[in-house]
């Protein structure tokens, strides 16, 4: 039997020293409450394992009742003792949480069994209540354990990215440098359209990444300075493919991979790999699309040298509606002609004595470490 005294709450003398009989006859503790609010001050004082509601008052007083003494402990096992011909109310009072009643009239025999009953509920109840504490605890711990596992394997893999990333700027330089550019005028873009952080970050990875399958590409081909052949065209075609096929076993770059894939679609469905046309082309590949001409044209090769930026502007704007979102080229114009037009005043200032013409123009954010500048 319990230690924690048994709450009764009773206004009937009769039934209260029927309920103090038995009890003290089995050296049970026990509280008597003669008012409803007097029995919910004993509820968080003594916090009873039982309570036993006498059902002598006004109509809806022992229902909510219920409800304030389970509420401030949920495993506390109610009976309530209602009149013989009140087994509407039990069943009411079951409902709003009671677990038994007792119908009157009352005798030891029938009290004791009935407490029996509450006292092995309430047991069960703290058992139940312990053991998904424990359980709860364990599943936490084990999530634990395996979203470590999860991120030592998430790690492992973006370092054998990184390490292809390294091995394709060691065999051609302008890949690695190249990828930097794009990223740039990328974010630079992705800014002038307003688009949320989230996305810009997702573009700005997927513009780092858009070349990592040429990894699979011969170097022959990556290096020749001429035109390449139909066969070599249709396999240099194969580094989007490749590309997803290296970022796919990573979660965190889902969201990144029809940009990768889909950066060489032309806004007329002539692009590869899957000749997709306009908007059907995700946004992301739009615009590295034309971040990435725009870069190559502009950049030294070693066959030819980079053209000027205006003139690498007339080219994207003569391709717009061909190859390229003809709205996303007049925002790139005006972000290029803009930055341009920074990079001539920065250098006026600096010819007429001013502060050190900075090199610049598009600054990273700060989810963007080792960002740099880039000129044009």
């Amino acid at each position: 039997m319990p230690d924690e005294p048994i709450l009764i709450l009773s206004g009937d003398p009769g039934v209260a020293d029927l309920f103090r009989s038995t009890l003290e006859a089995e050296g049970l503790a026990h509280h008597f409450a003669a008012t409803p609010d007097e029995a919910i001050a004993r509820m968080r004082t003594d916090r009873p394992p039982v309570a036993v509601l006498d059902d002598g008052f006004a109509n809806g007083v022992l229902l909510r009742l219920v409800g304030d003494l389970r509420e401030i402990d949920p495993a506390l096992s109610v009976i309530c003792c209602v009149g013989e011909r009140d087994a509407a109310r039990a069943l009411e009072a079951c409902r709003a949480g009671a677990c038994d009643f007792l119908t009157k009239p009352l005798d030891a025999g029938k009290i004791l069994f009935r407490l029996q009953i509450a006292l092995g509920r309430r047991r069960l109840s703290l058992y139940e209540a312990s053991y998904r504490m424990a359980l709860e605890s364990r599943v936490n711990e084990r999530t634990r354990e395996l979203w470590d596992k999860q991120e030592k394997i998430r790690n492992q893999i973006l370092n054998t990215i990184s390490a292809l990333v390294t091995a394709l700027q060691a065999k051609h330089d302008y890949t690695g440098e190249h990828s930097r550019r794009v990223a740039d005028v990328a974010i630079a873009l992705a800014r002038a359209l307003e688009l949320p952080d989230s996305e810009i970050r997702s573009i700005e990875r997927a513009a780092l990444f858009h070349d990592i399958g040429k990894i699979g590409i011969r170097d022959t081909i990556l290096n020749k300075p001429g035109l390449l052949t139909p066969d070599e065209y249709e396999h240099v075609k194969m580094h989007p493919l490749i590309a997803e096929q290296i970022l796919a076993p990573i979660e965190d770059f889902a969201g990144l991979l029809d940009v990768v894939k889909h950066e060489h679609e032309r806004y007329d469905g002539s692009g590869y790999p899957s000749g997709l046309k306009g908007e059907n082309i995700p946004l992301g590949a739009r615009i590295i699309a034309i971040a990435d001409t725009y870069d190559a044209l502009i950049s030294d090769r070693s066959y030819r040298k980079g053209c000027p930026s205006a003139a690498a502007v007339a080219e994207i704007r003569r391709c717009a509606g061909t190859q390229f979102d003809p709205g996303l080229v007049d925002v790139f114009t005006r972000v290029i002609l803009g930055l341009d037009a920074d990079e001539k005043a920065a250098e006026r200032r600096f010819q007429n004595g001013g502060e050190q013409a900075p090199i610049q123009v598009i600054p990273q954010p700060a989810a963007s470490p080792g960002a740099r500048w880039i000129t044009h």
